[in-house]
């Protein structure tokens, strides 16, 4: 899932590599709250045995991701002042990367518990479906965003490939409930 650093360093400026490199870098660190959640959740996940259970994991999850969301919008204004601060004006040019990719972070923050219901609906195919489907719109979208917008186009796939991951998710769990009740 990194073919945008890729990319970037193909289709844009070593400059350009720098400040994506930087904001992306600090956004990984922000990500490892969703690492933490994926490695404590799938457990949990995986023992789900029951529609109600699956419906409490979910309510538990939404506001453990709400309140991940939160703390993540209110850091946005101060990215600014930290890229400045700690790495020095020339670094500037990160701050609305850095926020952009945040915003993938707080969709991973929603999706992870979600996509985690395929291994107790038994659908772990669809789990590689999605990172495959991410992967495929990364690439169409980067190649064609980042010669438009430069690294803001790359943010920008990488927000457009999650959403439409965690819609394939949210979409065929929807269709296999629905059959299942048929």
């Amino acid at each position: 899932m990194q073919i945008d650093v890729i990319l970037v360093g193909r289709l844009t400026t070593a400059a350009a590599v720098g400040m994506y490199g930087l904001a992306l870098n600090l956004a990984r660190k922000a990500d490892i709250v969703n690492h933490s959640l994926y490695t404590s959740l799938l457990p949990a996940a995986s023992s789900l045995n029951d529609r109600e259970a699956v419906g409490k994991y979910l309510r538990q999850s939404m506001v453990r991701s709400g309140l991940i969301a939160l703390g993540l919008l209110a850091l946005m204004p101060l990215v600014g002042p930290f890229i400045r601060i700690f790495y020095g004006p020339e670094y500037a040019a990160a701050t609305g990367l850095l926020q952009l990719l945040l915003i993938v972070v707080i969709i991973d923050a929603f999706a992870l518990p979600v996509i985690l219901l395929v291994f107790p609906l038994e659908r772990p195919k669809l789990y590689a479906a999605s990172a495959a489907l991410q992967t495929v719109i990364l690439l169409l979208l980067a190649v064609w965003l980042i010669p438009l917008m430069g690294t803001p186009g790359a943010a920008v796939a990488k927000i457009v490939a999650r959403i439409t991951g965690f819609a394939l998710v949210v979409w065929r769990l929807r269709l296999w409930r629905l059959s299942v009740r048929n």
